[in-house]
């Protein structure tokens, strides 16, 4: 098993990148290679569009639906190599689907988690690249990131693995009081309201139909 940790942002709504720009801009941050996914499930399993920068190959568009996904990240691609040069766009997704993904990379099972270690509280790596990433995309608009990050309003669906139930119990001496049901286990990537999995075991991949792109 392998312990993976992810930063996400939920933008509140969809905007136009000047993807000739953002070439420019991450070249002017030393930024040699900008991989964006773009994993959406309306594109059929046949589409796979890869966009590079005109004025170089700093930036490149990978756009697929989450099964070529899930099928690429099984495969003989070193996950290693490229994930730091990444970032993954879910369009209509959220945390959960996040961790179905990514449920297993090559022949290992993965867990990926939101991190709580004791240095939370300090700047990490992934912290600034996700945001030097945000920046470069808005051409450095503080304003329109503020506008377009959720963090303030986000439902906890979008966010958490689960929600955490309780069911009330009404006492004749306190009706306020309650006792909550502990669920000590809960099955791997369970959706919302229900408990049934959703895992996605480690299989062989039979077919590679994603190019070696990032060689």
């Amino acid at each position: 098993m392998l312990n993976l940790i992810s930063k996400i942002i939920v933008l509140n709504e969809l905007k136009v990148i000047k993807f000739d720009d953002l070439g420019d801009i991450t070249n002017s941050l030393n930024i040699d290679i900008f991989n964006i996914f773009s994993i959406d499930n309306g594109l059929n399993n046949e589409t796979i569009n890869i966009t590079i920068s005109n004025n170089g190959y700093h930036v490149r568009y990978i756009e697929m639906n989450s099964a070529n996904f899930i099928s690429w990240l099984k495969s003989k691609n070193i996950f290693t190599d490229y994930n730091k040069d990444s970032l993954y766009i879910l369009r209509n997704s959220d945390f959960l689907d996040v961790k179905n993904i990514f449920s297993c990379i090559g022949e290992t099972q993965v867990n990926v988690g939101r991190g709580g270690s004791q240095k939370a509280h300090v700047l990490s790596h992934l912290d600034f690249r996700l945001s030097l990433y945000l920046m470069a995309m808005f051409s450095f608009d503080i304003r329109l990131i503020y506008s377009l990050n959720t963090f303030n309003h986000i439902s906890k669906d979008r966010y958490l693995s689960w929600t955490n139930k309780f069911k009330r119990y009404v006492f004749p001496t306190n009706s306020n009081m309650y006792n909550p049901i502990q669920i000590k286990k809960f099955p791997w990537y369970c959706k919302i309201n229900d408990l049934c999995e959703y895992h996605l075991e480690c299989g062989e991949v039979k077919s590679n139909t994603i190019k070696d792109f990032l060689s």
